[in-house]
């Protein structure tokens, strides 16, 4: 979710390492080149929720927010198992909120938001300062790996998002 400057060439990357892949996007037509690249354009946020791993990159919180809760409820409820990938430049207090939500849907939320550029993005030369349940993160590290190089910052999701305002 979110197919802006960063998360396009992100998705790009995955696609071209054969990561099977649902995009959504709030304006439609940024989907269309990766549609064309074989990822598949689901129509809403919820239905992305529906895989095994969920990566969002969108430019704020009021934007995150707007997109995983819609009438106040969290979207991704009653799917166990997810592993949500935050990836964009957010509050700790947003974090601490999404951990909140994915513990409460038995979920897990791992915080990884990204240094680098959309050039960096393109080539997989992000730093991603990442923090969450070390379980979650062995299961994809692989994924992140295809993005850049991982810096693991702590156990507790809201310590990347410190650590990224900080930088």
């Amino acid at each position: 979710i979110g197919l802006g400057s960063m998360g396009q060439p992100m998705a790009r990357r995955l696609l071209r390492a054969r990561h099977y892949l649902l995009v959504y996007n709030r304006t439609r037509v940024r989907t269309e080149p990766l549609a064309h690249d074989g990822a598949f354009v689901v129509e809403t946020p919820r239905q992305a929720c529906h895989a095994d791993v969920l990566i969002t990159m969108l430019s704020d919180d009021a934007a995150l927010e707007e997109v995983l809760w819609q009438h106040g409820q969290f979207l991704c409820e009653g799917l166990p198992g997810l592993i949500h990938i935050g990836m964009s430049t957010v509050s700790d207090r947003l974090a601490l909120k999404l951990t909140a939500a994915h513990a409460s849907a038995q979920q897990h939320y791992i915080s990884a938001p990204v240094f680098g550029t959309p050039e960096a993005a393109q080539s997989g030369k992000l730093v991603l300062a990442t923090a969450g349940p070390q379980p979650a993160l062995a299961q994809v590290r692989p994924l992140l790996g295809e993005l850049g190089r991982i810096e693991v910052v702590g156990a507790e999701p809201a310590i990347a998002n410190v650590v990224k305002l900080a930088g």
